[in-house]
């Protein structure tokens, strides 16, 4: 199973579409979020799909390669599947909590 994390998300390889989603218009270049921190955007650019489950997350068709990028973080290839978008939280062991990361 291939996943990526890029900064404060990851991407999680799926087996099919999820049901209840909705298609999201893009044009070949989508944000897929903005930093909290720096006000960055992570851009998926290239041949895909974009998707919104009931959720509010993206879920990706990606039927070609395509590129990762952010300004602070190395650009990725994304290589074709099915992803669902995900928040990245990291464990704080000082205060025990889990906290989303902040990018």
């Amino acid at each position: 199973m291939k996943n990526y994390r890029h900064g404060d998300i990851s991407l999680h390889l799926i087996d099919k579409l999820p049901d209840g989603i909705k298609k999201v218009k893009s044009n070949g270049v989508f944000n897929l979020k903005e930093g909290e921190a720096t006000g960055h955007f992570h851009q998926l650019k290239g041949d895909f799909e974009i998707y919104q489950d009931e959720e509010g997350r993206n879920v990706l068709n990606v039927n070609k390669k395509s590129t990762l990028t952010h300004p602070e973080h190395k650009e990725i290839t994304i290589e074709k599947g099915i992803y669902i978008q995900e928040q990245e939280i990291e464990y704080d062991p000082f205060t025990e909590e889990l906290n989303k990361v902040i990018d």
